[in-house]
C-alpha cells in the first residue's frame, strides 16, 4: 500500500504543480492517481495516509467528472478524511482537510443547497 499511495501522490503532485500542463495532461495524471490510490486502498485500510490521498485524489478526480459526481463523492471523501484521523489523530493535514470540508459546506448558499439536494434525490 505504501507504494501505491505514494506513487498516487507523486501523480497528483505533478498534475498540480506543473503549470504548462493542458487540462486533458492534468486529467491523464489524475487519472493515474486514481488508479493508484484504489489499489492502495485494497491493502491499506489501516493506514492512514491512504485514506488521506484517497480523499485528496478523488476530491480532484470529482472536479474532472462534473458538478453531480463531485457532490456525490464529496462524503466519500470526508468518510476517508475522518478515517485518516481516527488512525493517526496527530495528522494536522488530515485535521485541516477535514475543517475545510466543513467550511465549504458550511458556506453553501441555500439555493446551492437545494440544487445539491435535487442532485443527490
Amino acid at each position: 500500500p505504501d507504494m501505491f499511495w505514494r506513487l498516487a501522490r507523486a501523480y497528483y503532485d505533478e498534475a498540480e504543480k506543473t503549470p504548462q500542463l493542458g487540462s486533458a495532461q492534468k486529467k491523464a495524471l489524475i487519472d493515474k492517481a486514481m488508479s493508484a490510490i484504489t489499489k492502495a486502498l485494497v491493502g491499506g485500510d489501516g493506514n492512514f495516509a491512504v485514506h488521506k490521498w484517497f480523499g485528496i485524489i478523488l476530491n480532484k478526480h470529482s472536479e474532472f467528472q462534473g458538478t453531480r459526481a463531485t457532490i456525490q463523492n464529496s462524503f466519500i471523501v470526508k468518510e476517508h478524511w475522518l478515517k485518516a484521523v481516527e488512525l493517526n489523530a496527530t495528522d494536522a493535514t488530515s485535521h485541516a482537510l477535514l475543517g475545510e470540508w466543513a467550511f465549504s459546506v458550511a458556506g453553501l448558499s441555500g439555493l446551492t443547497r437545494s440544487v445539491a439536494a435535487a442532485v443527490l434525490a
